[in-house]
This record gives structure tokens, C-alpha cells and sequence, in this order.
């Protein structure tokens, strides 16, 4: 790591990283004289520098919040808070048939001593494709948290385990579930979200044949 007027200005990172593709990278970079460590500084560089500078022109989040109903039989749930929708326009360049093929992940919000609330995603919206979903380090049993915009909407459900208000949960969630969604429609952008952070138009179809009936699907 080094250091400038004691502010850290650079920090030393390790990489795994296909050998043949890391030997070709090498030799492509060595005929430019660039050596590999200053090539991977600039595509960093560059990469930010598209990533800051991606119009987003046309992309709409809208977010809808519906507080749980309590049955005067008593509270079956009570962790629940309620469930939050989002429906996601695609921005110009990107269309709403490739945002609705995007992999994404919900946020956590874990502190250092625990969970004291959670997102979850319908069960309608979860990935759970072979290589395509993830899951959390942290929760045990681990959950899924790789989901997938449904014709542009997601839907799922809030959950406090602690005694935080259920605005400041409402706020927390609906800013992280917005921000990964905007940050994985920019890397989409610009080629950096890997194949299995992709479904394909056929698994696309067959998710909403299943979920939403062969002819609300089409």
C-alpha cells in the first residue's frame, strides 16, 4: 500500500484470474510495453470513467409500499412489516425485454452482531436457475437473493427484527433496492455483468409460464 501526506492513495489487490487468460492479457499488454499491473490500473480507470458518465435518460424506478393487514384473530407474523413493489422502466439503449433478462441481487443489511431487518423476494421473482443464483454468506439458512424483474415490476416483502421504525426500514430498503438496480443497468451497459448474470429469452418465457400462466407470460 502506498501513501501520500498520510492519505492512502494506492492499495495493493489480489486477483484470480484465468492462467491462459491472464498469459494473453500479458503478452497483448508487453507489446504495447505496457506492463500488466499499469493495464489493469487503466482499465479500472476507464471503466469508472464509462461507468460515472452512462445516460440514463428514460429510466423510471417507481416504488409502492403497502403496510401488512393485522387480523383481529391477532398477529400471525409479527416480524413482518409489509411488502414493497417496484416497477422499472428500461432506460433509452437498453429495452425492456434485456432488463427483464438481467439477474439481479437484493441488498442485506446486516451489522456486526446481526440482522435487525431484511428484504425478500416473491416467491415469483427469486432466480434459481442452474450457475444463475446466489446466495447470502451471511444468513443461515442461506436465502436467495438473486432476483429478476417480472414485465419490469418486483415485488417482496419487509421484515424487522428489531426495533427500528418502519420508516427508516421503508427508507433503507427501497434506496439499496434502487441503487443495485441502477449500478447492475450501468454495468449491463457497458459489458461488465458476467453470462450468469444473464437469463436467456427461453428461460425468460419458461420462468413466466410457470409463475404467470402460458398466456399471461406472452
Amino acid at each position: 500500500m502506498a501513501t501520500k501526506l498520510g492519505v492512502n492513495t494506492l492499495e495493493s489487490v489480489t486477483l484470480r484470474l484465468d492462467l491462459e487468460k491472464y498469459r494473453e492479457f500479458e503478452i497483448a499488454m508487453g507489446l504495447a510495453n505496457l506492463g500488466s499491473a499499469e493495464a489493469i490500473r487503466q482499465t479500472i480507470e476507464s471503466t469508472m470513467n464509462k461507468f460515472n458518465q452512462i445516460d440514463l435518460t428514460g429510466l423510471v424506478i417507481k416504488d409502492e409500499f403497502t403496510p401488512k393487514m393485522v387480523s383481529v384473530k391477532g398477529d400471525a407474523f409479527p416480524e413482518l412489516v409489509g411488502h414493497l413493489s417496484l416497477t422499472v422502466t428500461a432506460p433509452n439503449g437498453l429495452g425492456q425485454d434485456r432488463l427483464n433478462e438481467l439477474v439481479f441481487v437484493l441488498p442485506e443489511f446486516f451489522t456486526d452482531k446481526s440482522e435487525p431487518y431484511r428484504v425478500d423476494n416473491a416467491y415469483y421473482q427469486r432466480i434459481a436457475v442452474e450457475n444463475k443464483f446466489i446466495t447470502s454468506k451471511k444468513a443461515r439458512p442461506r436465502n436467495v437473493l438473486s432476483f429478476r424483474l417480472v414485465k419490469g415490476k418486483w415485488s417482496g416483502s419487509l421484515f424487522n427484527y428489531s426495533d427500528t421504525s418502519t420508516e427508516d426500514i421503508l427508507f433503507a430498503v427501497t434506496d439499496a433496492m434502487k441503487k443495485h438496480i441502477i449500478a447492475t443497468i450501468k454495468c449491463e451497459l457497458i459489458d461488465l455483468l458476467p453470462l450468469s448474470r444473464h437469463l436467456t429469452p427461453s428461460e425468460v418465457e419458461h420462468l413466466n409460464a410457470i409463475h404467470l400462466g402460458p398466456v399471461a407470460s406472452n
